[in-house]
């Protein structure tokens, strides 16, 4: 159980500076894949997530909000 509970923390800590980064660089390209590497870690395939994220992102950049 105590090492669920530092999974948890640390994925907590990823998604929350995920968050961070997005409003402060306000790239849709960085902070997709940032948060999709932090709902990665969490789900088990950070580096799946930070793919599916940036790519999402990079869609967003390109055609506008």
């Amino acid at each position: 159980m105590l090492h669920e509970e530092n999974v948890m923390k640390k994925s907590s800590r990823i998604l929350f500076a995920a968050i961070v980064l997005t409003v402060i660089t306000g790239c849709a390209t960085i902070g997709g894949g940032l948060a999709g590497a932090g709902i990665g870690a969490i789900a088990g395939d950070a580096r799946m997530g930070a793919a599916v994220g940036a790519t999402t992102g990079a869609v967003i950049d390109i055609f506008g909000r």
